[in-house]
């Protein structure tokens, strides 16, 4: 199984976690980190190089962000480089898009195939809210 690693700008990730939880069930080898004003960049590192030695998985690692380019993205990304075949990052963290990665995460070995897959299938979450549809509801 594929381990994913949450990180976000103060308590996002713990709070889309949370969440997705609720809604599937809490899930094993999945990790959120808090990046905040108490902390710089170098100890964001710290705390996510930490949460790859404590994971414990045979399949890799998926980082998953809040906004790309942010220091969460960024500090993420500079440990994705050191293994790139076993570690992915996407950005734009939110909770259907975790909620997929708990049900596909099982039929991925590949945490690169699963970010493509992950991207592909939450761009059609977006929706826009169409006002004619209330006549079927």
């Amino acid at each position: 199984m594929i381990s994913l690693i949450l990180v976000s700008h103060g308590d996002l990730a713990a709070g889309v976690k949370n969440a997705a939880d609720i809604i599937f069930g809490k899930e094993k080898d999945v990790v959120t980190i808090s990046y905040t004003p108490e902390i710089g960049p170098s100890d964001l590192k710290e705390k996510l190089e930490h949460e790859l030695k404590n994971l414990i998985n045979s399949n890799g690692f998926l980082f998953m962000a809040d906004i790309f380019g942010g220091a969460p993205y960024n500090v993420a990304a500079e440990i994705v480089i050191e293994d790139p075949k076993n570690r992915s990052l996407l950005s734009g963290l939110n909770l259907s898009m975790l909620l997929e990665a708990y049900s596909a995460r099982l039929s991925y070995r590949d945490p690169n195939k699963l970010a493509d897959y992950l991207i592909d299938i939450s761009k059609m979450d977006i929706k826009k809210f169409d006002p004619s549809i209330r006549a079927r509801i």
